[in-house]
Formats: structure tokens, C-alpha cells, sequence
């Protein structure tokens, strides 16, 4: 009657709550006695079910709006775009490393002086290596990332919008030139020095969401860290251009819009 009642007792206690019953032997008295021993119901974090995350390979393409921080008279943005591919490798369930590899190209309108305008025009490959947060489960999840980068330059030309007029140093005759090299010399008016450097240095910010189905886009801002301008350039042509040899700071500033997949 005892084990009887004692059996009831836990079936009905095992209802709402999770217990484990084990049955010992009393030698003593011939009998069978059971011992109850509650479960902790309150799971470790590990042991919680959550949507694994696996790596990722993305396609990506966009627009930039450009524009310089720098000494020129004045500059204004320059619409230009951005095409890549990027890794996404998953660390931890909220946090990724995403580098990628970009084509993109940026620039500015300048007004160099009170006469002379135009725009330019920098292509670079880049290589930004992003820390990336992903939140939540369901079919639409954003993220953050900020990421260093590094910009190696590959093709820059200055566009001029109106006639302007160097002086060829051998046969002191005026030649026009409406577009000229910015990372490397410019031979047709006997330019030793290039006007800018080729690498650049910096920073980026985005944030965007990807879908379940692989669809992505993203909006972010790139800050320049690199005085692009060289200063053997300047102290030698400084005046013949400007009217002045002091170096002039140029670096990059950039806001950019993307969509991609990744698979």
C-alpha cells in the first residue's frame, strides 16, 4: 500500500514538473523504495537551439557619392559606383570576419582656383576587412560592420571643364590639356612627378540586412586617413599649376549604397 502510494505520488508530481525516479532496494525490510530527484528545467546557454551559421560567399554592386576633404578651393561630390565580392566567416552566433575585395571608383568636383575647374576621377582596389554583428532569427536579419581598408590605385585622371594652358619647358610653345594622369606622370607636358599617391588608407562603416533568401543591401561612409597629394609634385610644378609650391592635403571621403546575394 505504502509503494503504492508513493508511486502516485510521483506520477502526479511528474505531470508538471521534470523529475527522475530511481528504485533501491531496503534489505532490511524486503522492500522496494523509491527515490525522487528533480531536474534542473533550466537549459545553459549552449545548450539553447538557435540557426547555425555557415560561411558565405557574396556578389555585391553599388553607387558612391564622393568628395574630398582637402585644401583645394572648393569641391563638391562626384557620383561614381562600387562592384566586389566578399567572404563572410562566422565566429560566434552574433559575429563574423567579412573581408572583401572592391573595385570602386571616387573622386571629386574641385574647383582648383578661381579660374580653373573640373572633376577627378580615382579607381582603386580595395581591400576592407570588416568585423561584422548579425542579429536576430527571423527572414530578414541586420547587421553592422566597421572595417579597416586599404585602397591600392589604379587608374586616377583629372577632367577639366574649360581650355587650360601649360607651358612646354623645351619649346616654350602653350599646350591644352583637358585631361591629365593623377597616380602617374604626365608625359605630354613633361610631367616627372605624379600628382597623388597610389596608396590609400582608411576606414569603413555600414550597416544592411540580409534575407533568407540570400538577398542583401547595405549603406555605409568611408573616411580617407592618407594625405594623397605628393609633395615632390608640388615643389616641383606647385606654381606652373597652382600659383603656389605648398603641398596641397587631399584624402578621401565616400557614402555608399550596395545590394548583393550571397550564397
Amino acid at each position: 500500500m505504502r509503494k503504492c502510494l508513493i508511486m502516485s505520488l510521483v506520477a502526479l508530481f511528474g505531470w508538471g514538473s521534470s523529475v527522475s525516479a530511481q528504485t533501491t532496494k531496503n534489505v532490511a525490510n524486503n522492500t522496494e523504495d523509491v527515490v525522487v530527484k528533480p531536474q534542473d528545467t533550466e537549459l545553459a546557454p549552449e545548450e539553447c537551439l538557435y540557426e547555425p551559421r555557415f560561411t558565405r560567399v557574396d556578389a555585391h554592386a553599388g553607387i558612391n557619392l564622393s568628395d574630398y576633404s582637402s585644401d583645394y578651393l572648393s569641391t563638391g561630390l562626384k557620383p561614381g559606383f562600387n562592384v566586389g565580392i566578399g567572404f563572410d566567416f562566422p565566429f560566434k552566433r552574433h559575429y563574423s570576419i567579412n573581408p572583401e575585395l572592391n573595385f570602386s571608383m571616387v573622386g571629386a568636383k574641385v574647383d582648383f582656383t578661381d579660374k580653373i575647374n573640373g572633376s577627378e576621377n580615382l579607381c582603386y582596389m580595395e581591400i576592407p576587412v570588416y568585423s561584422k554583428w548579425e542579429f536576430g532569427n527571423g527572414k530578414v536579419k541586420p547587421f553592422i560592420a566597421f572595417a579597416p581598408t586599404l585602397g591600392v590605385g589604379i587608374i586616377g585622371s583629372r577632367n577639366y571643364d574649360g581650355a587650360v594652358l601649360y607651358k612646354d619647358p623645351h619649346n616654350k610653345n602653350n599646350v591644352e590639356d583637358k585631361k591629365v594622369p593623377l597616380f602617374a606622370p604626365n608625359q605630354d607636358v613633361e610631367f616627372e612627378e605624379a600628382v597623388y599617391k597610389k596608396l590609400d588608407f582608411g576606414f569603413k562603416f555600414k550597416v544592411g540586412v540580409t534575407t533568407v533568401l540570400g538577398f542583401m543591401a547595405y549603406a555605409g561612409y568611408q573616411l580617407g586617413m592618407v594625405d594623397l597629394a605628393r609633395d615632390d609634385f608640388y615643389k616641383a610644378y606647385g606654381k606652373k599649376v597652382y600659383g603656389s609650391d605648398e603641398t596641397i592635403g587631399v584624402s578621401n571621403k565616400n557614402i555608399f549604397v550596395s545590394v548583393g546575394y550571397c550564397w
